[in-house]
């Protein structure tokens, strides 16, 4: 391998969606943020009650309708809740939520 690394692909193409969990509404909008040497992808809720939300989520993965139920499940955690020094990832919330059961369990 040679010559320069390359930033990891941001997906601009995915728009935004209205998704109903429990009979709530939420809609994810994206926005795009960034100049020709960062691209960068920024992720908010509105949330049933209007307020706007944003989420720590890695620009580089899309953020889906299952990782909204996923991101709600976990209380809509920061990157800080979860001890994380980077945006979060579908896998942080599973593995979030799996430590949150275990610990249940265990007690």
């Amino acid at each position: 391998m040679h010559g320069h690394a390359h930033a990891p692909y941001v997906d601009y193409s995915y728009d935004n969606f209205k998704h109903t969990v429990n009979g709530e509404m939420y809609y994810v909008m994206f926005e795009n943020v960034g100049d020709e040497e960062v691209n960068k992808r920024w992720t908010e809720v509105n949330m049933p009650d209007n307020t706007m939300v944003f989420v720590d989520w890695s620009p580089y993965d899309r953020f889906t309708s299952s990782d909204l139920e996923l991101w709600l499940k976990a209380g809509c955690p920061k990157r800080a809740d979860l001890k994380q020094n980077g945006p979060l990832h579908h896998a942080d919330l599973e593995k979030f939520l799996k430590a949150k059961d275990d610990n249940r369990i265990n007690n």
